[in-house]
This record gives structure tokens, C-alpha cells and sequence, in this order.
């Protein structure tokens, strides 16, 4: 005869708990207690990692200039009526901020800075690391309009504080320089314009002069008194003659 074992098996009572098995406050105890060591070698690297970061990568510094766009002189044409319309108005000065941060603009500070051969921005020589100086230039740096309508702020970002200063001028100066040269440009060509305009506007004037002088000797306007409707008529004339050479 086999000797053998009866071993009998019991399982969970199901139904005394719903048909789940029951955990209790004490286990979970137990399985923290037990397993401790790992969330608090995790914690710990995690902070150590962090402080790393902390001294390892400084926060940028960040500078700023101000540009004022001076609307003295359109007051001034405006208030003398010799324009009727705003040269420069809100919606041109919003417009501002995309010149700037234009290549017209930026390209030039590279350059001058030789941003290609700083670590920070590019490094290299021809026009790959040019364009990567200037993109590099260009996630740096914020340009928005103040409360005030006609001021515009520069922003500029680096991890050194004289570095960041120098940029943020730099741009504005640059930006200056731009408006200057399109503006001369501008003058140029509508001087060029105007004179050919002049050419070909004076024998009008000419012409006008003498069929007002015309006028006055046929009519005997020369001594006539004020009070006459001829004279009148004269004086209407001379204004509007007057005010046709100002507009000229």
C-alpha cells in the first residue's frame, strides 16, 4: 500500500467579502514599510538632479530699450494744415515691431557683433552660421508696443547680464539706422518727384500771372476802390491765387 498525504487546500472565502479577498490598513502598512527604500532613493536622486540643473544652467538675464517714435513734426504739418491725414498712424506704428525683428535689422547686429563666433549664438564662419546666429538672435528677443501708442520695448535674453545690455541697444540702434536710410530713400525719390512736378507746373504759373494781369488791365482794375464788386472780385481772385501758390 502507498503511503500517501492528504492535503487539503482552502480557498479565500469570496463571499464573505463580496467576492473580492479584503486588504486591510495593516498590509498596506506592511508593504510600505517593506518597500520604502525604493521611492526614497528616487527622491532623492530626483532633488540631487535638480540642484545639478540649478547651478549647472544660470537663468538669463534679460535687458530692455525703449524707442519713441517722435510724432512732433506730424502735429506740426497737421496743426499748420498742410496735411489733412496722420502720416503715421497706430496701425504703421504696430507695424514697426515686425521691421525690427526683420534681417534687415537683426542681420546687421550679427555682423557687427560677430555673433557667429560666439558659442552662445553659432558658431563658424559663412552664411549656415550667419542664419543660425540670427534665428538664435531672434528666439532671444521680444519686441512689443507699451501703453503708450508710439513707445516700443526690446527685449533681449542672454546668460551674460553685458552681453544681453549690448544686444537689446544694439537692435534698437540698428532699427534707427533702418528708418533713417528708408526715410532718406523716401526723401529722394519724392523730391525727384516734386521737381519734376515744379517743371511742368511753372509755365502754369506763368501763364496764370499774366491772364491775371490781362484781367486787371482790361477791366481798369489798377485804382478801382475797394467798394466796387469789380475790386472785390480782384481781391477773391489774389486769395485764391494766394493760397493756389501755397499749395504748390
Amino acid at each position: 500500500m502507498d503511503a500517501r498525504s492528504n492535503v487539503v487546500l482552502h480557498e479565500p472565502d469570496y463571499a464573505a467579502t463580496g467576492g473580492r479577498p479584503s486588504i486591510g490598513i495593516g498590509d498596506i502598512v506592511d508593504v510600505l514599510r517593506r518597500g520604502w527604500r525604493l521611492p526614497a532613493i528616487g527622491l532623492t536622486v530626483g532633488l540631487a538632479i535638480g540642484v545639478g540643473l540649478l547651478v549647472v544652467v544660470k537663468a538669463p538675464y534679460k535687458s530692455t530699450a525703449r524707442i519713441l517714435i517722435d510724432r512732433s513734426m506730424n502735429r506740426y504739418l497737421q496743426n499748420s494744415k498742410i496735411i489733412d491725414q496722420p502720416t503715421l498712424e497706430d496701425t504703421e506704428i504696430g507695424g514697426q515691431i515686425y521691421v525690427m525683428s526683420s534681417d534687415s535689422v537683426i542681420v546687421p547686429v550679427v555682423k557687427a557683433m560677430k555673433l557667429t563666433q560666439d558659442s552662445e549664438f553659432a558658431r563658424g564662419d559663412g552664411a549656415a552660421a550667419e542664419r543660425a546666429a540670427v534665428e538664435s538672435v531672434l528666439k532671444r528677443l521680444t519686441v512689443n508696443r507699451e501703453d503708450v501708442a508710439n513707445v516700443i520695448t526690446v527685449t533681449f535674453e542672454s546668460q551674460n547680464a553685458v552681453k544681453a545690455a549690448d544686444i537689446a541697444n544694439a537692435i534698437a540702434e540698428s532699427y534707427i539706422d533702418v528708418s533713417v536710410q528708408q526715410k532718406l530713400k523716401s526723401t529722394r525719390t519724392v523730391s525727384r518727384w516734386l521737381q519734376e512736378r515744379l517743371a511742368e507746373l511753372k509755365p502754369q504759373v506763368a501763364e496764370a500771372e499774366r491772364a491775371l494781369q490781362a484781367y486787371r488791365d482790361a477791366n481798369n482794375l489798377s485804382n478801382t476802390g475797394t467798394g466796387s464788386q469789380k475790386a472785390e472780385r480782384l481781391a477773391n481772385l489774389k486769395v485764391q491765387w494766394d493760397n493756389a501758390r501755397i499749395a504748390l
